[in-house]
């Protein structure tokens, strides 16, 4: 087969939804979703996906790299995270062996907070095989995102914040154009402080961003091997409207100078702004970025199947069941050990409903943080579980925060 007719195939398969429908109607259908770039769609932190994903009014943690510019960083410190292991997410025998890895790096002190951070996707090795079904060629193929992040306080309660990506995603072949495109995240924060009598304090916050703006990008285009045109297939980003809310009780009891108790709770809503589609000539057509921000409030249809008899059917979901929501929970001890719940709902057309739990281990300089799924609506997702290890240095040399 050749490299460029397998890419073509393999573009095609990845955008299932779509082009299943164009085979069996050649009838325009919509989607609000992309399957390109999927490192950016990810829950890539345990801590993160632990309290249901979407945390994007929680400061300080290392998560905030994926929703909330705005929110990265930790007071007076450089802290720094890897994946632990080779395969931290997506071990599936349903259709490819995907790995992520997504090391950052983020800095605070006074106003002023940067970052850095590296996404690596593996969609996993396809082989190229003769007629007679020899292997004629491995091929992978990849994303790669990398973000540079800068936030200030504009005043004692709102923190601004952006950041600017380059993505690249494709084949590791010569002749097959990757698909690029420069993004763009930008957010806001905003934090109170109310003391109690007890000496506790509450903490609520809220926080809004737009994350991975950028423009389109074509891909695929010429023939199938059968000689049936594919098209040109058009890669949008997937770029999220993020809004949330949080409310953190700290207890005003601090033996050894810790807090006896830290609750947090918090709720987000996130949504794709993509809008994808296949006018049935074969080709899929995205709205530009600007027009998805209005567009991807229509309905979308989701999923496409045959039943028994042989029918076609699609599911249409509107802007409600599109939308997802994210909510989780977290009790910490003597900032050492947090447990956390959370689940993440949507359309289950539309979006894997997961209910997951971990555990966050603060030993001062590191950090460990694990996370697992404990029920989906999805099979392959049952056993997801993954870990990360974050070191943390005082910019001033000094910890005030254990009690050796």
């Amino acid at each position: 087969m050749p490299r460029r007719a397998c890419a073509i195939l393999l573009a095609t398969f990845l955008l299932f939804p779509v082009s299943v429908s164009v085979a069996q109607s050649g009838e325009s259908l919509f989607s609000n979703r992309t399957l390109n770039y999927l490192g950016l769609s990810i829950v890539n932190d345990p801590g993160q996906y632990a309290m249901g994903g979407g945390t994007v009014a929680l400061r300080g943690r290392p998560g905030a790299v994926d929703v909330n510019p705005a929110a990265i960083g930790r007071e007076g410190f450089v802290e720094s995270g890897i994946d632990l292991g080779v395969d931290p997410f997506l071990q599936s025998d349903f259709i490819f062996d995907q790995t992520l890895m997504s090391p950052f790096v983020t800095v605070r002190s006074g106003r002023w907070a940067a970052g850095l951070q590296f996404i690596q996707f593996s969609y996993g090795t396809f082989e190229q095989r003769s007629g007679d079904g020899r292997v004629l060629e491995t091929i992978d193929k990849r994303h790669r995102t990398i973000k540079a992040f800068g936030a200030y306080d504009l005043t004692d309660t709102w923190t601004a914040g952006a950041a600017i990506g380059y993505s690249a995603e494709g084949f590791a072949q010569l002749d097959v154009d990757d698909a690029r495109s420069v993004t763009l995240d930008l957010g806001i924060y905003g934090e109170w402080e109310r003391t109690l009598s007890s000496g506790g304090q509450w903490r609520p916050s809220v926080g809004l961003s737009l994350t991975d703006f950028g423009p389109n990008s074509t891909i695929v285009e010429g023939g199938s091997p059968s000689g049936g045109r594919i098209g040109d297939v058009e890669v949008a980003t997937p770029t999220r409207l993020h809004l949330g809310g949080a409310l953190v009780y700290e207890s005003g009891a601090k033996p050894y100078g810790r807090p006896a108790v830290v609750l947090t709770g918090h709720l987000g809503l996130a949504k794709e702004m993509v809008r994808l589609e296949n006018s049935g000539t074969g080709g899929i057509d995205a709205a530009n970025p600007f027009a998805a921000l209005v567009q991807s409030w229509k309905p979308a249809d989701t999923e496409i199947f045959l039943d028994g008899d042989g029918v076609r059917q699609v599911t249409t979901v509107g802007a409600w069941g599109q939308i997802v929501k994210h909510v989780g929970v977290e009790v910490t001890a003597l900032d050492l050990v947090s447990l956390r719940l959370g689940r993440k709902i949507a359309d289950e057309t539309f979006e894997v409903n997961t209910t997951a739990a971990g555990l966050g281990v603060d030993l001062v300089y590191l950090r460990l943080d694990y996370a697992i799924t404990l029920t989906s609506s999805v099979d392959e997702w049952e056993d997801l579980s993954y870990v990360r290890l974050t070191a943390r240095l005082p910019i001033d040399g000094r910890f005030d925060r254990h009690w050796w």
